[in-house]
């Protein structure tokens, strides 16, 4: 049986909440939940119902396998999301040095 990550389903939680500028209050009040219980899921000391990872899924219009990460076997869309995040966060000058390394690997 496969085990989900729910300390990295909260950090993933967490960074899209505040990606998007919303408040654990606020996001507690787009999922009709409490702000306790949105830091409690954050912090991996509640697990989320189903109906309740999918209210935060749609607030944060993140896709459900990229806030489960490494909890599934394949995750296509999460790990495309994950390195578009993070080439959108780079500098000019990193941004240059990945599409560098990003043609070295294709060329293999």
């Amino acid at each position: 049986m496969e085990k989900v990550d729910y300390a990295g389903l909260g950090r993933r939680i967490r960074y899209f909440r505040k990606r998007r500028g919303l408040t654990q209050e606020e996001l507690a009040n787009l999922v009709e939940l409490t702000q306790k219980h949105i830091s409690n899921i954050e912090c991996a000391h509640s697990i989320p119902t189903l109906q309740t990872f999918v209210k935060i899924s749609n607030c944060l219009q993140v896709p459900p396998d990229l806030l489960l990460g490494d909890s599934l076997a394949f995750s296509y869309s999460g790990r495309a999301e994950e390195v578009a995040s993070l080439i959108r966060s780079c500098s000019r000058r990193q941004l240059a040095e990945v599409e560098q390394y990003i043609f070295y690997i294709l060329q293999k």
